[in-house]
């Protein structure tokens, strides 16, 4: 699991033992050149809800959102979210006035 591109492209995406399906390359491609073409990920405020690895919202910011809140229930899932939201704001390409964070809930 990786985030396919934008400024993050190739970050490697630490997926759960059990209990989460991550969406696939393909499906992220689907989805986020529909996004690209409208023009609505610049800037934009994502909440990526039932959050599992991330990767949907970590792929918005990847391609130009400035907040991401994500949603998940399941600690484990929640802490490795975190996990690589913290390497990612260390990350060379993160920039400032970009946030996010995590909700367990």
């Amino acid at each position: 699991m990786r985030v396919i591109s934008g400024r993050f492209k190739g970050v490697v995406l630490t997926t759960p033992k059990a209990g989460t399906r991550p969406t696939t390359d393909r499906t992220k491609e689907a989805i986020f050149s529909h996004l690209d073409s409208w023009g609505v990920l610049d800037d934009a405020r994502v909440l990526d809800l039932f959050a599992g690895t991330g990767a949907l919202g970590i792929e918005a910011l990847s391609r130009g959102a400035r907040e991401l809140v994500a949603v998940e229930s399941s600690a484990p899932a929640a802490a490795l979210i975190a996990q690589t939201l913290t390497a990612l704001k260390h990350n060379r390409s993160w920039e400032h006035g970009m946030s996010a964070r995590v909700v367990k809930a």
